[in-house]
């Protein structure tokens, strides 16, 4: 099944971040998008996982950017050419998303801070971040400011906001200062007491923060779990490292059927994510590392034949690949990527200890060019 659309903002040529939205444009354009990119690799291209719902409504995070007055705020995109537009009713959202958009419109005008602008440089609220779990009970809210400045006014509202919307559960201020296409900021205050939401992930609770990275498709996300899963339980695997594993979900899947499973990220958040998440589920045979994926692989000295990644869009890199084509012991590869160009320049360093085995399609992304995809290796020593 795939989910089919009709979209007003879409319709009007008000935003076409969507390109595609009739159904059997979608089948080919992804399905065609696929073979041109992986076209030198030695596999058979399957056709993509869709969503198994039917409608939009997929989507646990808002990215809006805020104009407009206080007393009468629009939430949005901001077009290249700095036109600002109001989707405050994007289809594409989780229902509960959807029905929270209003009522922040409203919390935005009882703040008294000032709406940014962005041709003059003046104001302080930029965007608003909603992230909700799939069964739309929690929800964080982030305001992204440009400075601490109305830090106080903000404060002073979130025991009202907590009051009057009981799903939201986090509220933070984002420090962005810089004055560029760049969303957020390294700075997060946390003004709750609770720091994060629940997200139920098939038979797992994974904690998700504000400053974490997790897949923004809860229902295809599965998908990709639980594909890797099947695939990883049909080998004779033992022991795995997770680089860029994130808030560990590839990890906590994986060790239902090894000894041992090791996570490394870079972002302390997530690691924190990840050690809750590990004492919730009660796994035993898990570790989180927060190090470099580059620098943790380089020197480690733990035994381990499979190996998972997901890296950024910029992929391995070639010193990380390169390391990776030269580490005795290890039988499989795991790569799940975002950006097929990427994996496929990895794969030129990966080819001389690794032959792909098997590949899925997953539509992370719909209505758009983009995708996830997924490649078990199998190293040629292997047999």
């Amino acid at each position: 099944m795939f989910m089919i659309m009709t979209c007003q903002y879409y319709k009007n040529q008000i935003c076409s971040s969507c390109c595609f939205t009739e159904k059997t444009t979608l089948i080919e354009k992804k399905s065609e998008f696929v073979q041109k990119a992986f076209l030198n690799l030695p596999i058979t291209f399957p056709p993509p996982h869709f969503s198994n719902k039917d409608q939009p409504g997929f989507r646990n995070k808002a990215k809006l950017a805020v104009f407009g007055t206080t007393q009468n705020p629009s939430l949005g995109i901001t077009t290249s050419d700095l036109v600002q537009k109001d989707i405050s009713h994007c289809p594409l959202y989780l229902n509960g998303i959807q029905k929270l958009i209003p009522q922040v419109k409203n919390i935005i005008g009882q703040l008294d801070i000032p709406i940014y602008d962005i041709k003059t440089r003046t104001g302080e609220l930029k965007y608003i971040i909603i992230v909700g779990s799939s069964n739309s009970k929690e929800h964080m809210l982030r305001f992204v400011l440009k400075s601490k400045q109305n830090l106080d006014n903000l404060k002073k509202a979130v025991s009202s906001i907590i009051l009057n919307f009981p799903t939201i559960k986090v509220v933070s201020a984002n420090i962005q200062p810089i004055p560029h296409a760049i969303v957020e900021g390294l700075e997060e205050i946390i003004l709750t007491p609770q720091t994060h939401i629940t997200e139920t992930l098939s038979e797992y609770q994974l904690y998700v923060s504000p400053k974490c990275f997790f897949q923004t498709n809860p229902s295809v996300a599965i998908s990709l779990y639980l594909t890797f899963q099947k695939w990883l339980s049909e080998t004779n695997a033992q022991n795995a490292l997770d680089l860029y594993c994130g808030t560990g979900c590839f990890s906590f899947f994986a060790a239902k059927h090894l000894d041992f499973v090791y996570g490394v990220e870079i972002t302390p958040d997530a690691i924190h994510c990840a050690l809750k998440s590990k004492s919730l589920n009660r796994f035993t045979n898990t570790e989180f590392i927060n190090d470099d994926a580059t620098s943790y692989f380089n020197h480690s000295t733990h035994q381990f034949d499979t190996l998972i990644v997901n890296p950024p869009r910029k992929g391995l890199g070639a010193d990380l690949a390169k390391m990776i084509a030269t580490r005795e012991g290890l039988t499989h590869l795991y790569y799940s990527s975002c950006n097929a160009e990427t994996l496929v320049k990895d794969f030129e360093i990966l080819k001389f200890k690794f032959t792909p085995t098997q590949m899925a399609i997953f539509d992370m992304f719909p209505f758009t060019r983009h995708y996830e995809c997924l490649i078990e290796f199998k190293a040629l020593s292997a047999g």
